[in-house]
């Protein structure tokens, strides 16, 4: 070797100890590490917390904070972009885990909200362009009640409202309906505030999600099956027992029954004392439009445990007993 290649070799030997020396004497520690520190302290801090938007929240700045460090870390090469997406991949994971843990928890309170489905209207007897205005379909099988002005009584019994629908100014749909249980207690109450179960009432409380709640009493008989099913329709199934009442019950439309709407006071009207036999209504019964007009005048007949719907005389006193001129729609009430 020239005394030029010697020069060279050790002018490159001494830069690269220049370097080592001055590399030795940086801090290993950044300042940017500090963004990892706080990132991790937030993530702790966060699962503490039991609101679950907070949390998601927290855990999207965390992995933002800690993924701002790892990339300061330019030694580290292409590793700094593999170990930033592990990271947001871990952090998503947490977020799923606190969502569906926030569900879960929401689900078994005995109190809460009924939110709306973006299900397909079930099957009903409603039909046609009359009822694809702004109103809402009430489903509770052997009629459908379509109701556009709020608030508004679908079903009394006994002359005393018990099926209430109401909507708020924000187009959100409530309604106000109590269930009692055989001994005469309240078991569950919708209202505006959405719904309260009283603990210890029941023998099973079910919400598949948050459009839905069921309960089965002590006596394992369903007494409550709601569904939210989308903004505009609301599927029930349901045991109504009052005092003084018997008890009348509803199942969700299956497609068949009758439609109701535009009534005065309330759409039906089920008289369930045995010193009265009949339940009278004004309605709009779309079934039946060619036969009877736009509104006709229809009563429920409560006999040998079926309900029957029927075109009132008008020039007679039909006695309670006599079932001509009605259809039976099917047991119904018990």
């Amino acid at each position: 070797m020239s005394r030029q290649d010697h020069r060279n070799y050790d002018a490159a030997l001494q830069k690269l100890r220049t370097e080592a020396m001055q590399q030795s004497k940086e801090p290993k520690f950044k300042w940017q590490d500090s963004f990892a520190i706080v990132g991790a302290f937030l993530t702790i801090a966060s699962f503490i917390s039991e609101d679950t938007p907070i949390v998601i929240g927290t855990f999207i700045l965390s992995a933002l904070l800690i993924c701002l460090s790892i990339y300061t870390h330019k030694e580290w090469k292409g590793w700094r972009y593999a170990i930033s997406l592990s990271v947001v991949v871990l952090f998503f994971a947490l977020s799923f885990r606190a969502y569906t843990k926030s569900v879960e928890r929401e689900l078994s309170l005995l109190h809460g909200r009924l939110f709306p489905s973006d299900e397909t209207t079930p099957a009903n007897s409603c039909s046609g362009d009359d009822f694809k205005g702004d109103g809402v379909l009430i489903l509770m099988g052997f009629l459908t009640s379509y109701v556009d002005q709020f608030p508004h009584t679908v079903l009394s019994v006994d002359k005393q409202p018990r099926l209430v629908v109401n909507r708020d100014t924000d187009k959100s749909v409530w309604i106000s309906l109590d269930i009692n249980g055989a001994d005469g207690k309240i078991i569950a109450s919708l209202d505006r505030d959405g719904f309260t179960v009283r603990e210890h009432s029941y023998f099973k409380f079910i919400r598949k999600d948050r459009s839905s709640l069921a309960i089965v009493d002590e006596f394992k008989q369903e007494v409550l099956n709601v569904r939210y099913v989308n903004p505009k329709a609301i599927w029930i199934n349901a045991v109504l027992r009052y005092p003084g009442s018997n008890p009348a019950v509803l199942h969700g439309s299956d497609g068949g029954g009758i439609c109701t709407a535009h009534s005065g006071i309330s759409e039906v009207e089920i008289t369930t004392k045995p010193e009265h036999h009949w339940a009278s209504c004004t309605f709009a019964v779309r079934s039946f439009h060619s036969m009877f007009g736009e509104r006709s005048c229809v009563k429920f007949i409560i006999a040998e445990e079926c309900l029957f719907y029927c075109v009132p005389n008008q020039k007679s006193n039909r006695p309670a007993a006599d079932l001509s001129d009605c259809w039976p729609i099917r047991p119904v009430v018990s």
